[in-house]
C-alpha cells in the first residue's frame, strides 16, 4: 500500500519538548554551531566562540530527555545500542572514511589518531553519556538511584576530565535526564505567566553571569562557571522558545533540524575543502553547498533507519536486536 505523501506546513504551533519542538531546537543548535565555526575560524570573530559551546550544551540536554523518555516510554534499553550504531556511529564512520579518501587520499589513515571514527569531541562525549546511562539503567531499578549515580559519575568526569573544553558539557546530558525523569516537563508548561518570566529571568541572569565572569578565573572554577553558562542558555533556549511559540518564527528552523546531525558530520570537512572560497559573500555559496550535500546524506541515513525499522518488523535478525 502506497504511504500517503505527508503534507508540508509551515509549524507555528508545537508543545514543549514534543517531536516539532525537538526539530526547531536541533535546527538552532546547529545554526549556532555552524554560526560559530565559520566566524571564529574564519572571520576571526573569537567573542562568538561561546555560541558552539552552548549549542553543544542544547545537544546534550535533548539528548539526555530523549534518552531517558524512550526508557521510560519503552520500559527498558531494548535495541538501545542498535539505534545508537545505526543513527548515530554509521553516519559518522562512513563520514570519516569518506573525507580521509579525499583529503588524504587514504581512506583508513583516520585509524591510528581516531579508531572509533567519531568525528568531532562532541561525539565522544555523547557516545560516553549513552555509555554510562545504559549500564546505571541497566543494573539499577531505582528512579532516584539512578539520577544519583549518574549525577555522581558525571561529577567524577568533571574533576578527571579538567579540560576546559569537555569538563562544563558533562552535566548537561543528566539534567535532561532528570527534566524527564522528575515530570517536569509538566511543571514547566503549567506556569503562569509570572513564574515563566522569573524562571526564564533566572536563567537569563545566570547566562550573563557566567559569561562575564567566564575569563576571570581558571581551572576548575571556570569549569564550574562554564557549566552554568553554557547549561543556563541552553535551557533558556528550550523554555523560551516554547513560551513565545505565538511569535511565529520558530518553524524556520525545522529545515535545518532535518538535517542538522548530517551538518555537523560534513561541515567541518567541507570547510576545510572550501577553505580559499571563505572570503566574502562566497561564504553564502560554500554555506549553500554544505546544506544541500547534509540534505542528500540525511536521506540517505533516513533510508537507512527506515530500512532496519523494517528489518525489525519482519523479524529479520541481521540488524535487529539489542547490541
Amino acid at each position: 500500500m502506497a504511504r500517503k505523501q505527508q503534507k508540508i506546513e509551515y509549524v507555528t504551533e508545537f508543545d514543549l519538548c514534543d517531536r516539532a519542538h525537538f526539530d526547531i531546537l536541533r535546527g538552532i543548535s546547529i545554526t549556532l554551531w555552524l554560526v560559530s565555526l565559520i566566524c571564529v575560524n574564519y572571520l576571526k570573530m573569537a567573542w562568538l566562540e561561546p555560541l558552539g559551546a552552548i549549542s553543544m550544551a542544547l545537544c546534550m540536554l535533548c539528548s539526555g530527555y530523549g534518552v531517558s523518555q524512550s526508557f521510560i516510554r519503552k520500559g527498558g534499553l531494548i535495541h538501545y545500542w542498535e539505534n545508537k550504531m545505526i543513527k548515530v556511529w554509521l553516519p559518522s564512520v562512513v563520514t570519516v572514511i569518506l573525507f580521509s579518501a579525499i583529503i588524504y587520499e587514504n581512506a583508513v589513515i583516520w585509524i591510528g589518531t581516531n579508531p572509533l571514527a567519531f568525528t568531532g569531541w562532541q561525539l565522544y562525549i555523547v557516545f560516553a553519556e549513552y555509555l554510562v546511562f545504559w549500564v546505571i539503567y541497566t543494573y539499577i531499578s531505582s528512579e532516584n538511584g539512578g539520577l544519583i549515580c549518574l549525577f555522581a559519575a558525571s561529577a567524577i568526569a568533571f574533576a578527571v576530565l579538567q579540560n576546559g573544553t569537555y569538563a562544563p558539557h558533562v552535566f548537561c546530558f543528566p539534567v535532561g535526564v532528570l527534566f524527564s525523569q522528575l515530570g517536569l516537563r509538566s511543571k514547566a508548561r503549567h506556569l503562569s505567566v509570572p513564574k515563566r518570566l522569573l524562571l526564564c529571568g533566572a536563567l537569563l541572569v545566570l547566562t550573563v553571569a557566567g559569561y562575564l565572569l567566564r575569563d576571570l578565573f581558571t581551572g576548575y572554577l571556570a569549569n564550574a562557571i562554564n557549566a552554568v553558562f553554557y547549561t543556563s542558555a541552553a535551557a533558556l533556549i528550550i523554555l523560551g522558545s516554547y513560551y513565545l511559540m505565538k511569535i511565529p518564527v520558530f518553524g524556520i528552523f525545522i529545515p535545518a533540524g532535518n538535517i542538522a546531525y548530517c551538518l555537523y558530520l560534513i561541515a567541518p570537512y567541507m570547510l576545510y575543502l572550501l577553505r580559499n572560497w571563505m572570503t566574502g559573500h562566497k561564504i553564502l555559496a560554500v554555506v549553500l553547498v554544505i546544506v544541500v550535500i547534509a540534505s542528500i546524506f540525511s536521506w540517505l541515513r533516513e533510508l537507512l533507519i527506515m530500512y532496519n525499522r523494517k528489518l525489525r518488523q519482519s523479524k529479520n535478525t541481521r540488524l535487529k536486536g539489542m547490541m
